[in-house]
């Protein structure tokens, strides 16, 4: 049995530190989220922040919730970089 699993690597930096693949586009956006500061946002502003953050956490795949079916198995992970050009 063979998994492969592509995208943008994520945390979520509560609940454990999960590890998400997003596409390219709701990663950049998450990051951006993220990046805001609670000083600098009004609470409406906060509330639609942290919803978007939230749905697009829904979006991805955990990488948890992947590998979990895979307990107790040997198993070979390998992380290649992709999409990067070489310096």
């Amino acid at each position: 049995m063979k998994k492969v699993l592509e995208g943008c690597l994520v945390c979520i930096p509560y609940g454990g530190d999960e590890w998400l693949l997003l596409s390219d586009d709701l990663a950049k956006e998450y990051c951006e989220l993220r990046k805001l500061h609670r000083e600098e946002l009004t609470e409406e502003e906060m509330d639609k922040r942290d919803r978007r953050l939230w749905e697009i956490e829904r979006e991805g795949q955990c990488i948890g919730a992947v590998l979990s079916d895979l307990e107790g198995k040997k198993v070979r992970i390998t992380v290649e970089v992709v999409g990067e050009e070489e310096e």
